[in-house]
């Protein structure tokens, strides 16, 4: 049933924050919200003149709108809010998010597991600085249910740069013995790579660590999340990049799909001309296809 002037969405939600600048620390360093707008105006309240602060975010991926607001009067905190529901890419986005979040102030009141639907989905429950419950889920039975599960859907911390697949006729597990040492043979730590990672600023310079295991680092990047032998993230930034490389496989009919999917920002003039020098150019995919192609040989000899 429909009617005239029915509601298109829900748009927006405002939250009463103590300290504007703490919250969108946190909303943008460890959730990946974007912030569009910071002012401070004067508001009428009960007759009264009021300063009212206010910072808009969104959601790079789908477009939501989160308001944190300090008025001096205002309460802080829960009350009638149960929480605010965050969709992630995948079961290693919500753990990598997670961990981000603890980093930047959050605390974690509640994780786990639930399957529905034949979908397995790591969740978790944190509390920002403010007392603030958020949930990081997939949510893909719910999107599934409502008819927007798909690339649609896809919520990103960072702008989607484009994804790669191939089809590899082994197992999963021999897939990811191979996707391991693939993975660190290419990012290893030899000495025009560490030059290379120098040059440009690398947050990651060296490797250190073995395998995938999270909190190894790679020159270039550092694993945030795993889940073998499913997927891994890899995070990593320099001076004119923010990027994260997921490897996924799945099943397939002759053994497993792997993909290789990118995300990144480029800040900047110097990012700008950094991403055409190798998105632009096509380098970063020909780099991508070329690893998939060598896990593939790998896996299959």
């Amino acid at each position: 049933m429909s009617c005239t002037g029915a509601s298109r969405g829900l748009r927006h939600v405002n939250l009463n924050v103590a300290d504007v600048e703490r919250s969108v620390r946190f909303y943008t360093e460890a959730l990946g919200f974007a912030l569009l707008r910071d002012s401070i105006e004067t508001i009428t309240v009960d007759g009264r003149e009021i300063e009212c602060r206010q910072a808009i975010l969104t959601t790079p991926g789908a477009g939501d709108l989160l308001a944190l607001t300090r008025v001096a009067s205002f309460p802080i905190g829960p009350g009638g809010v149960n929480h605010l529901g965050l969709v992630l890419g995948s079961n290693v986005e919500v753990e990598a998010t997670l961990a981000r979040a603890v980093r930047a102030g959050g605390t974690v009141t509640r994780r786990g597991e639930r399957e529905e639907s034949g979908s397995r989905e790591v969740f978790a429950y944190v509390r920002d600085p403010d007392g603030y419950a958020i949930e990081l889920a997939t949510q893909e039975p719910l999107l599934r249910l409502a008819g927007a599960a798909g690339d649609g859907a896809r919520e990103a911390s960072l702008p989607h740069i484009d994804e790669h697949w191939t089809e590899v006729a082994a197992p999963a597990e021999r897939i990811w013995e191979v996707l391991e040492q693939v993975l660190v043979d290419a990012t290893g730590g030899s000495a025009w790579k560490r030059l290379y990672a120098a040059a440009v600023g690398a947050h990651d310079p060296t490797a250190t660590g073995r395998g995938l295991a999270i909190g190894t680092t790679l020159v270039g990047f550092h694993v945030v999340a795993a889940d073998p032998p499913r997927e891994v993230l890899l995070e990593g930034a320099h001076r004119f990049a923010r990027y994260a490389l997921r490897f996924r496989i799945e099943p397939g009919t002759r053994g497993a799909h792997v993909g290789a999917i990118t995300d990144a920002a480029f800040p900047g003039l110097g990012g700008m001309l950094y991403r055409t020098l190798v998105i632009g150019s096509g380098g970063h995919g020909l780099v991508v296809r070329w690893l998939l192609r060598r896990i593939k040989a790998r896996a299959e000899a």
